[in-house]
């Protein structure tokens, strides 16, 4: 990986594709890698996606910024309403923490009025149905870390499962 910066230091005309690597490194990836590296709760998961696309989006080479947005969109995990919601959970701003503390209620009104319903035919909870995780798609003009993913327009969203098991009394402390 290292080999690359040395041979654009020793050249005296570097190739065109060697600088565009060179400034991908220094702008967006060894940025990010070290972001990471310095807090890496799962909490700060979606902040640090929607970095890494604020990042992506400002690259120079419409070429290389095309590439990576596809394989953002294809790698969007953290972009996920569980993980954002997560995000919310812990942000700075009370607004944004009520805001997650009441998409959790809604989802757990839904659950629980769907596991009402289901009781009478079958003997199952939410928390034993398997989630099927797909990628979100994401927006990537957003604003904020929980705008790539639009909270009210997913059809099969759940709750962050670290949350399930904690009682609304205590989501609400967040």
């Amino acid at each position: 990986m290292y080999s690359f910066l040395k041979a654009f230091l020793v050249l005296m005309k570097p190739s065109k594709s060697l600088v565009e690597l060179t400034t991908f490194c220094l702008k967006i990836y060894f940025p990010t890698w070290f972001c990471i590296k310095k807090e890496n709760k799962i909490t700060d998961g979606a902040k640090k996606f929607f970095k890494l696309v604020e990042r992506v989006r400002q690259f120079p080479s419409d070429k290389v910024r095309d590439i990576s947005m596809k394989v953002l969109q294809r790698n969007a995990y953290f972009a996920h309403s569980e993980n954002v919601i997560l995000g919310m959970l812990t942000e700075d701003d009370e607004n944004i923490r009520r805001r997650a503390v009441d998409k959790i209620s809604e989802l757990r009104s839904e659950a629980s009025a769907s596991t009402d319903m289901e009781s009478s035919t079958l003997e199952t909870s939410r928390k034993d149905v398997v989630r099927q995780f797909k990628v979100p798609k994401i927006n990537v003009e957003a604003t904020h870390f929980y705008e790539p993913t639009n909270l009210d327009s997913i059809k099969d969203i759940s709750q962050p499962p670290v949350v399930m098991d904690l009682d609304d009394t205590s989501i609400l402390k967040f």
